[in-house]
C-alpha cells in the first residue's frame, strides 16, 4: 500500500529525506516541485537508483535537486523506479553534491580570499580531506580520554555524517539521520517556548544516553554514553569537543 507524505524542503531538507529513505531501505518515489520546475528521485534497496529534473537524468539531476532549499515534496512508498540510471551510493552522491555547492559558494568570494584559503586550484579537495582528518582526530582524542562517551559523530545540519568514531555495531548513517531529525525538532521547540536558540540536548534510553551539542552554524556533535554515565562530565567533554569541531569547520 502506498503511503503519501507531503511537506516542504524548508522544514525537512532533501539530504535528510534521502538518508531516512535509504537507511530504511524504502522503495519509493519522491516528487519535488519549485518555481515551475518538477523533479523526482526513486529509492530502492537502500540507495537512490534513478532521478530526473527537466532534461537532466541520473546523478546530475540529484546534484541539481540538492541545491533546492525550498519547494514542495511528496513521497510515495511502494512505487518502483521505471529504470536505473544511478549506481553510486547515496552517501557519495550527498558528499559530491555538498562539495559542488561549497565550490559554487566559494566562487562568489574575492580572489584574494580564495588564494589565502586554497593556495592552488586543487587545494579545495585537499582542504576537505584535511578537515575530515581533523574532525576524526577530535573524536579519537575525546574517546581516548573519556570514561563515559562510547561513540561520537559530527553531523552537518543536513544530517550528513562528517566524521564518526563508533562501536562496531552502530551505523553512522542512522546516527546522522536521527541526529538531524532531533536537531530540527529542537531548533523549532526552544524558540517556540521562549528558551532561545538551541545549544544542547539529552535523550535518555533504557540502555544509555544520546548527547547533542551545537558545533557552530554548520554542524552538531553527537555523543553516545552508557546508562550510568556522569552526565555533568559528559556535557563538559561534549562541549569541549563541539568547540573543537566548530573551530575545524
Amino acid at each position: 500500500m502506498t503511503v503519501n507524505v507531503r511537506g516542504n524542503l524548508r522544514t525537512m531538507n532533501l539530504p535528510n529525506i534521502v538518508q531516512i529513505n535509504c537507511t530504511e531501505r524504502n522503495q519509493a518515489r519522491l516528487q519535488l516541485r519549485y518555481q515551475g520546475q518538477a523533479g523526482a528521485i526513486f529509492f530502492a534497496d537502500g540507495d537512490i537508483v534513478h532521478a530526473v529534473l527537466d532534461s537532466r537524468v541520473g546523478e546530475e539531476a540529484v546534484y541539481a535537486l540538492l541545491t533546492w532549499e525550498d519547494g514542495d515534496f511528496e513521497l510515495e512508498t511502494g512505487v518502483p523506479s521505471p529504470e536505473r540510471t544511478i549506481t553510486a551510493s547515496w552517501s557519495s552522491l550527498l558528499l559530491e553534491g555538498m562539495r559542488r555547492i561549497d565550490e559554487e559558494a566559494a566562487g562568489f568570494e574575492k580572489p584574494d580570499e580564495l588564494e589565502k584559503q586554497e593556495g592552488t586550484k586543487e587545494t579545495g579537495k585537499m582542504t576537505t580531506k584535511k578537515r575530515s582528518e581533523v574532525l576524526g582526530d577530535v573524536l579519537a582524542d575525546l574517546l581516548s580520554t573519556s570514561a563515559d562517551i562510547e561513540g561520537a559523530v559530527v553531523v552537518s545540519n543536513d544530517g550528513l555524517v562528517m566524521a564518526s568514531h563508533l562501536p562496531q555495531d552502530t551505523d553512522a548513517t542512522r546516527v546522522g539521520a536521527s541526529a538531524a531529525a532531533l536537531l530540527g525538532l529542537s531548533k523549532r521547540t526552544t524558540p517556540a517556548l521562549g528558551r532561545g536558540a538551541f545549544t544542547q540536548g539529552l535523550v535518555q534510553g533504557e540502555s544509555g544516553n544520546v548527547i547533542i551539542v551545537s558545533a557552530g552554524e554548520r554542524a552538531v556533535f553527537v555523543g553516545l554514553t552508557r546508562k550510568d554515565a556522569n552526565l555533568g562530565m559528559v556535557f563538559l567533554e561534549a562541549r569541549d569537543a563541539a568547540q573543537a569541531v566548530a573551530g575545524a569547520l
